[in-house]
């Protein structure tokens, strides 16, 4: 008996070693926003991660206060969000689209606001880029259309920039292939048949 309680007792302690040895799950990568504020003047104040498309509620909205500068969101989804003040103090401050994808993303919110530090938010960041160039070259053409009262212009040259914008959005598509950023870019941007 006492012998059959021994080999009882060593099976137990085996089981347990041997499942101790196991190699555990990895855990799912998770998605870290670290945000700086460009000055001070929005401390104490709620910042809002907001997804771009879906519901805008309680459950699907994220919130913090900002402090020292700084704010921190770990959103649970990947998907496309919107980072952007309580609107009472968006003044100065533009809104930022991200990408919550695996990874530590890096925000600077501000009159430019700015992200990096994930492969999707450094082509979302390369195409907010060129879209702000296109925008000010066509506003600028805009500008010289109206003082000089000529608005051939807008359909001579405002034609030329449109389609390099255009070209500009579909050299993005083809770099991106797949992914939340390319999903986003078919939908605002769909491919000419």
């Amino acid at each position: 008996m006492k012998k059959l309680l021994n080999l009882f007792i060593i099976t137990i302690v085996l089981g347990f070693s041997f499942m101790s040895c196991q190699t555990k799950e990895k855990p799912e990568p998770t998605c870290h926003i670290y945000g700086t504020m460009e000055s001070d003047n929005w401390n104490g104040k709620r910042i809002f991660l907001v997804p771009m498309f879906g519901p805008q509620d309680a459950e699907h909205v994220d919130s913090v206060v900002i402090e020292n500068g700084k704010f921190e969101f770990t959103p649970d989804t990947a998907e496309m969000k919107v980072i952007k003040l309580d609107y009472h103090f968006r003044m100065g401050t533009q809104e930022l689209l991200v990408i919550s994808e695996p990874g530590d993303i890096h925000v600077l919110i501000g009159k430019n606001s700015t992200s990096a530090g994930t492969p999707q938010n450094d082509s979302l960041q390369v195409w907010k880029e060129g879209l702000a160039k296109f925008n000010k070259e066509y506003n600028e053409l805009r500008a010289k259309a109206i003082e000089t009262k000529n608005d051939n212009l807008l359909l001579t040259e405002g034609k030329v920039i449109q389609e390099n914008l255009k070209a500009f959005n579909q050299q993005m598509k083809e770099h991106m292939k797949e992914g939340i950023f390319y999903e986003f870019l078919q939908k605002m941007y769909p491919s000419d048949k």
